[in-house]
This record gives structure tokens, sequence and C-alpha cells, in this order.
């Protein structure tokens, strides 16, 4: 119309671009430059960083790295999985490194569906994102080179976790 569009115009547009920043937040871009060195030293001991693709129920390609010692004191060690929040990545893991792989624990992190650098254009604040550290949890244990796994979630991570969780008494604890 001439003088613009109607308050219930404004109102569904309002709407849309609110669930839209919630759904299809702004991708977090980073480079695996961002990641870290894929192999160093910590405390005096060598370190690794692997990273992988795997795919989600969905079909979609999910992007993974697990950072872990070189020389390993037992064949199968625990796992710290991070869980990024929403509009974020596996970057985020990066700022807990040290303080993970100081406890001889290794720690994998990846960029839910619709996030990050892994396929997909929505985020479901948790809904589909159990699925995703469903596919990663099953990887780590048909590997055998993890022993118990504890989730470290933050924000939509922490709320994924918890969704998880419930569904598998395995878990050793979350964060």
């Amino acid at each position: 119309s001439p003088e613009g569009p109607s308050y219930l115009e404004q109102a569904k547009e309002g709407y849309s671009q609110l669930v839209n920043s919630i759904i299809r937040p702004p991708r977090c871009k980073y480079s695996m430059q961002h990641l870290g060195p894929k192999e160093f030293v910590f405390c005096g001991s060598k370190f690794i960083r692997k990273d992988f693709e795997l795919k989600n129920m969905r079909g979609m390609t999910l992007k993974v790295s697990h950072w872990m010692p070189v020389n390993r004191n037992a064949d199968a060690l625990p796992c710290v999985v991070y869980l990024h929040g929403n509009a974020s990545g596996r970057i985020e893991a990066v700022h807990n490194l040290g303080m993970v792989l100081s406890l001889g624990v290794t720690l994998l992190a990846f960029d839910f569906s619709g996030s990050g650098m892994s396929d997909g254009e929505y985020v479901s604040l948790g809904h589909f994102e159990k699925d995703d550290l469903d596919v990663v949890i099953e990887m780590l244990r048909k590997e055998g080179k993890t022993s118990t796994i504890a989730l470290w979630g933050r924000s939509m991570g922490a709320a994924t976790a918890l969704m998880h969780g419930e569904r598998d008494p395995s878990i050793a604890g979350m964060i």
C-alpha cells in the first residue's frame, strides 16, 4: 500500500526475522589454522589433531577434530566431547584444550549440522544436534580407543548434552 506495510505485515516480518535469527544464525567462520597446529608439544608431551568427517543420520557431513597424545599411557583413554553453542563451531573448544589435555584426556569437537564448516542450513537448538552427537559417540565407541566419555556443552551444546544423556546412561559426566 502507499502508506507502507500494515501492522500485521510488520509483525509477520518481525516474527520471521526473530525465528530466522535463532534457527539460521550467522554462521561461525574460521579457518583450519585457527584450530592450531596438527602436531604440537604441550607440557613436554607430543599431541596431534586428527581432522575427519562423519555423516549424520540425515546424510549431512559433520566436520570433526580430535586432539590426542601421540604416546598413549593406555590403549583406551577418556574423551571429553565439546559441544559448541548457537552461531558457533568447534573453534570454541580450542580455549579448553590445555586444561583437558593436561588431565590425560583427549578432546573431540565438531561443528553441528547447520554450523561452522558442517553441512546444513538450520540449527534446532538440540533436537537434531543430539543425533549429530550420537553419530560422534558411536564412532568413538566403535574405534575402541576411548574408555569413558564426558560431554562439555555450552548453551545449545549444553541442551544437546542433556537431550543425549537422557537416552545414553553410559555417559560418564557432563559439564
